[in-house]
């Protein structure tokens, strides 16, 4: 078997990376940054970082004008500043992870996740190449999302049934000092038609009224501890 030749063999190993990242959607693409005064030029994708931008199939398309169109501004702020932080730091090895939202022309959001790494400029510090993946990862906030909502439901669910079940004795607990009242007022009451109306007696239903008012304020304030108590906050 012919050995290939140093060019033929780069190509090749090209055409299978190219291969792996169409497989696993995932897009190549590069552009220019300028330091001072600080701006991004030559901005260049394949055909998944098209796909996946929203972009109609049109070579005249130009990829920055496009992505300012329907980036979201305060992450096209963000991935600016961190772009010009990670030129000052000088640390071209360094991979740089970011993430931004786009708005696709049919109005729907998108998420966009990026790996990018910078070229050694040399002598020329105030222009480098920047270059790197990108993957839409929208189905994955969105499958993250749905989990947290279930989960929060299955939470609510949950809370739920302590709550009934705590309601339940609370009601028999309430219903103790609620028939002391209801006891003692009759008592009164007769004591009123029969004209017998003794200060001493008045005084000790008027007090054993008052203890067990007392007892079900104290349980109503447990109840409302209770309720307000954030379940989360034990998680760990």
């Amino acid at each position: 078997m012919d050995k290939l030749s140093a060019p033929q063999t780069l190509q090749k190993n090209f055409k299978h990376i190219s291969h792996c990242l169409k497989m696993a959607h995932i897009g190549a693409w590069q552009f220019t940054l300028i330091k001072e005064p600080f701006s991004l030029h030559d901005l260049k994708w394949d055909g998944m970082v098209h796909s996946m931008h929203g972009a109609p199939l049109d070579e005249s398309i130009d990829p920055l004008k496009w992505l300012q169109q329907i980036i979201l501004p305060d992450d096209l702020l963000f991935i600016c500043k961190s772009a010009m932080s990670s030129f000052k730091k000088k640390d071209y090895a360094e991979i740089v992870p970011h993430s931004y939202r786009i708005n696709w022309p049919n109005g729907e959001i998108h998420h966009i996740e990026i790996y990018a790494s910078f070229e050694d400029p040399g002598p020329n510090e105030n222009k480098v190449s920047v270059y790197g993946i990108a993957k839409d990862i929208t189905q994955d906030i969105l499958k993250q999302k749905l989990i947290e909502e279930q989960q929060n439901h299955l939470l609510s669910v949950s809370r739920l049934a302590v709550l009934d079940e705590a309601f339940s004795g609370i009601a028999h607990e309430i219903n103790n000092p609620l028939t002391v009242i209801q006891a003692r007022s009759f008592q009164l009451i007769q004591m009123a038609e029969q004209g017998g109306l003794d200060a001493l007696k008045i005084k000790a239903v008027a007090e054993s009224i008052n203890k067990a008012g007392d007892k079900i304020v104290k349980i109503v304030k447990s109840m409302d501890a209770f309720t307000q108590e954030d379940p989360t906050q034990n998680q760990t």
